[in-house]
């Protein structure tokens, strides 16, 4: 794998606990392990994860075509795929504990929110999207 890109930036999403279930161990090794990518349609990877680490201060790394970001500490990653993007709700979320300051950060840097942070039935929330249209929560807490 290669190396983590380092941003020089300290202003990055705090490092949720994304994994809260446990596996069952069944035999000596467990059944599906704890690492996982989701994948996110993009026009442009790697100039999309130039955006994750300039605008939302995320680490990165790329391979030929398997191009992948995550917050800093996380074993959960994005892993970014070239195509044709369908723009709207990824239905990812990502956790930090001041949802207002962190927004105000990020718009700083440049990034749009679809939908303005404000305290909800839900929490204090808000969605922010990339340069394709694709939409993520920035939610107030620990994670779910």
């Amino acid at each position: 794998m290669a190396p983590e890109s380092t941003s020089g930036s300290s202003d990055h999403l705090e490092e949720p606990p994304l994994a809260t279930c446990k596996l069952q161990r069944r035999g000596p090794r467990a059944m599906v392990s704890k690492e996982m990518s989701i994948a996110v349609v993009v026009s442009d990877s790697k100039k999309s994860a130039k955006w994750f680490e300039d605008s939302v201060g995320f680490r990165s790394s790329v391979e030929g075509h398997w191009v992948l970001v995550w917050p800093r500490g996380s074993s959960a990653k994005i892993h970014l795929c070239e195509g044709k993007p369908d723009p709207g709700n990824t239905g990812i979320a990502f956790y930090v504990k001041d949802a207002p300051a962190k927004a105000q950060k990020m718009k700083a840097k440049g990034v749009k929110f679809s939908r303005e942070v404000k305290k909800t039935q839900w929490g204090t929330n808000g969605m922010f999207a990339d340069a394709d249209g694709n939409e993520y929560y920035l939610m107030e807490g620990t994670g779910p």
